[in-house]
């Protein structure tokens, strides 16, 4: 991979370069640096290196009005930060699957009907699951299978822990 493609990659699979990208795209609009070092917790010098690398590989465009400069995305910029969105999305619904099978065999495995608090596993599962319902009608249908499939497997979970038959499915309201 050539070093300015290679240099960019990385750039962006950084913390405070992805968040700087989120937060060009959540605003919309033209920021000033100041503003966009506080939001990314960078100092000023660091978030200026970052801009810098930005620019050249073409992510970001800058503009001065007197002597204030502001910053803004490219159209290439805002794609980079829709699929770095794309990613958080991805990587949170793993970790709620992740968190499902660390509970179930945290408190369910191996033990009997009366070891288990059954109503905080279900409270667990269940904010769980709420969490995962904002992920139902993503426009990724990955993600939007993805949230459902491991919702199923909440579910699935619950009807074994509280003893009804498979298949039942939890709504959100407790």
């Amino acid at each position: 991979m050539g070093g300015m493609r290679k240099k960019a990659l990385w750039l962006i699979f950084q913390e405070k370069p992805s968040r700087l990208l989120l937060f060009l795209k959540e605003t919309g609009k033209k920021v000033y640096q100041t503003e966009i070092s506080k939001k990314i917790d960078a100092t000023f010098a660091h978030t200026l290196r970052i801009l810098e690398n930005m620019e050249k590989a073409g992510l970001i465009r800058s503009e001065k009005e007197g002597k204030v400069k502001y910053i803004y995305l490219t159209d290439v910029g805002s794609e980079v930060a829709a699929q770095i969105e794309t990613i958080r999305r991805l990587i949170e619904i793993s970790e709620i699957e992740q968190k499902i099978t660390n509970i179930y065999e945290s408190t369910v495995r191996g033990k009997l009907p009366t070891e288990i608090d059954r109503e905080a596993v279900k409270r667990e599962y269940i904010g769980l699951k709420r969490k995962l319902a904002t992920f139902f009608s993503d426009p990724n249908h990955f993600i939007a299978l993805k949230s459902r499939k491991v919702a199923a497997k909440i579910d699935m979970i619950l009807a074994e822990v509280l003893g009804l038959p498979p298949g039942t499915e939890f709504t959100l309201q407790e």
